[in-house]
């Protein structure tokens, strides 16, 4: 942060001192002075200039993230998924069943991917806040095993508390699932591979917390509205009729 707004100080300084001083005149103190004073003048614009440089390379990085992983993301067949499976959006949630924001942020989805039939909802289990989210993730991805995913993740992200293993055990009892199964699928290597592949996933993507949307081929981190995700895939429909 420091090297980047020395960086953009200097560049300017010495761009707008050059119009008044021959750049052989200068000496280090010269530029030093010139750097210190600007920066006390114009601190607005020296952040401004840090802000967009940051924010341009964080955007370039999720763009060569999400072209890189493109199969990982969208059409991972180990993901869960609901909605169209031919929907001519994607979208993809990072998420955490201990967190509050994802569940406060399911109603918005739910709604979502009952009202707009043409989007393809893909499910990122990405357990970051203690082994009881990471159990979670593993009974539900063991419940997609035996067909009762959504409605798993659905009573997980309408539970009250933290997560605990009777509580697991109850809901897989309520769905009418193989418990025995699901205990002995939620350790196998295929789920723990996928949990690291997702957070792997993550990581490239700079998600880093939870809820992570990707909405088409745009990452946004944090909760969003339903008319804040409606307006982003309205967006989406419309980047691609252009095309």
């Amino acid at each position: 942060m420091k090297k980047t707004l020395l960086l953009c100080a200097t560049v300017i300084a010495i761009s707008l001192s050059l119009t008044h001083t021959s750049q052989a005149e200068m000496t280090n103190s010269d530029v030093q002075k010139i750097v210190e004073s600007f920066i006390m003048e114009n601190p607005e614009t020296i952040l401004k200039s840090v802000n967009d440089y940051q924010t341009k390379g964080v955007s370039e990085r999720q763009e060569q993230a999400l072209t890189a992983n493109k199969r990982k993301i969208y059409d991972d067949s180990f993901s869960p998924i609901t909605g169209n499976e031919n929907g001519d959006v994607i979208v993809v949630e990072f998420f955490d069943y201990n967190c509050g924001y994802c569940k406060r942020a399911f109603e918005s989805v739910d709604k979502l991917i009952q009202t707009d039939k043409g989007v393809k909802f893909v499910f990122k289990e990405f357990p970051i806040l203690g082994p009881t989210s990471e159990t979670a993730a593993r009974w539900a991805l063991a419940a997609h095993n035996q067909g009762k995913y959504t409605e798993f993740h659905t009573q997980l992200m309408k539970s009250k508390g933290r997560i605990n293993d009777q509580m697991l055990e109850n809901l897989a009892t309520s769905l009418s699932l193989d418990v025995a199964k699901l205990k002995k699928d939620a350790q196998s290597d295929k789920i723990s591979k996928h949990i690291s592949e997702n957070r792997a996933l993550a990581q490239q993507l700079g998600v880093t917390g939870t809820p992570g949307f990707i909405i088409g081929d745009e990452v946004i981190p944090g909760a969003i509205s339903y008319d804040d995700m409606v307006a982003l895939i309205a967006e989406q429909r419309a980047e691609t009729a252009k095309n």
